[in-house]
């Protein structure tokens, strides 16, 4: 009886053992799946995202954050990363990264402790205030504790909010053009949406550089990206109006390019908002001698040069 006590005894022990091995095993495999679920989650995001348009504006003086500076500026988004083309007029024009420990998508409602805490005023005017989600990148402290350094708002799978200097801005992602787009898909009614890019030779106007850096070297101009969002421009055959300028035409030379070789030669600060290494660049020819620089992304949007700008179009 005593050795038959002993044999159940060590088949409960094994039995407990196997459950216990089992259960670590479950769990393990769960953390990789939830690990690997909010990477994917995460990676959904990654890319180069174009900033189009801002949102809101801090309760100050717009004039002190010259807003528009931020607009047509590129934002890389990885994992661990996020990099910004400009990081703020007029001292900071360089390409800066920020590396961070993790980072997470996680949604919130307006209930919440961090949403009332990190976005309070200003969301509502753009997000369903019922459930947010976030993209939310972490360091750790010299306490241990992790901090949420910064954060993008995720209105859907390709608009983003994220906070810039004098608001909230939206990005748009870089896309691919399509392959049988051609220059015959100029022509028609076209909306200015948003800039896509400065020229280097933009550094800011006259008067913003006189009163935020009369010592700098910036070059200023006259150009004004506002003045150009939502004008109307009209192809033809024979004639291109740009708001309530007409040009007369005297036909279009196309051809194929390296985007980056394009970018370069026309000193295009950002870059365009497309992927594709190669690119159609179609140059409409006008009788007073001038230059009309298109590049056609799909049949419903192109890309034009405008003074010191690129900017995308959208058929109407």
């Amino acid at each position: 009886m005593h050795i038959k006590s002993e044999v159940q005894g060590e088949r409960v022990i094994s039995i407990v053992i196997s459950i216990v091995i089992f259960i670590v095993m479950l769990l393990l495999i769960l953390g990789k799946i939830i690990d690997y679920k909010k990477k994917e989650a995460v990676a959904a995001y990654d890319g180069k995202w174009k900033v189009t348009h801002q949102l809101t504006t801090y309760f100050r003086a717009t004039s002190n954050f010259f807003p528009h500076h931020y607009l047509g500026r590129t934002i890389i988004i990885s994992e661990n990363s996020i990099e910004k083309s400009v990081l703020e007029w007029p001292d900071l024009l360089e390409w800066s990264k920020s590396q961070f420990d993790y980072s997470e998508v996680v949604p919130y409602s307006a209930e919440d402790e961090w949403f009332t805490d990190w976005t309070f005023w200003s969301i509502d005017k753009f997000a369903d205030m019922e459930q947010v989600r976030y993209l939310r990148y972490w360091d750790k402290m010299y306490d241990g504790s992790y901090y949420c350094i910064d954060y993008f708002v995720i209105l859907d799978e390709t608009h983003l909010a994220f906070r810039y200097i004098g608001g909230y801005y939206l990005l748009e992602p870089f896309q691919y053009c399509d392959p049988t787009v051609s220059e015959k898909d100029l022509n028609g009614t076209w909306e200015i949406a948003y800039l896509d890019s400065y020229e280097n030779s933009y550094e800011g106007s006259y008067e913003e550089i006189e009163k935020e850096a009369p010592r700098s070297s910036l070059k200023g101009t006259d150009f004004n990206v506002e003045d150009w969002l939502g004008k109307s421009v009209t192809v033809s055959e024979n004639e291109v109006r740009i708001s309530e300028t007409g040009y007369q035409t005297a036909g279009i030379e196309s051809g194929k390019i390296r985007r980056e070789d394009f970018e370069q030669k026309m000193d295009i600060h950002d870059g365009l908002s497309i992927y594709d290494d190669e690119i159609l660049v179609c140059n409409i020819k006008c009788q007073n001698g001038e230059d009309i620089i298109c590049v056609p992304v799909n049949e419903n949007q192109m890309i034009m040069r405008i003074e010191e700008g690129w900017f995308m179009l959208e058929k109407e």
